[in-house]
């Protein structure tokens, strides 16, 4: 899908919303990335994880930032 953010664009979301410097709401993160195009786009194949040539815990952040965005939806 052309639009969809993709894993490493949804990683970078993750780190922004846990760093303590970041004073964005969740309500904000939603704004960004709560649609099918972002956080609730990803059908969690881990083929992002499978390919990753840095091993980069994709899978895991995503799975972070669904738990805490579902709850706005």
């Amino acid at each position: 899908r052309p639009d969809f953010i993709g894993a490493v664009g949804l990683n970078r979301v993750a780190r922004f919303e846990v760093d303590v410097h970041d004073e964005r709401t969740a309500e904000d993160f939603y704004e960004l990335v709560g649609d099918d195009n972002g956080i609730f786009g990803c059908m969690t194949l881990l083929g992002c994880e499978d390919n990753c040539p840095k091993n980069l815990p994709l899978q895991t952040k995503i799975a972070y930032m669904r738990r805490k965005l579902v709850e706005l939806r």
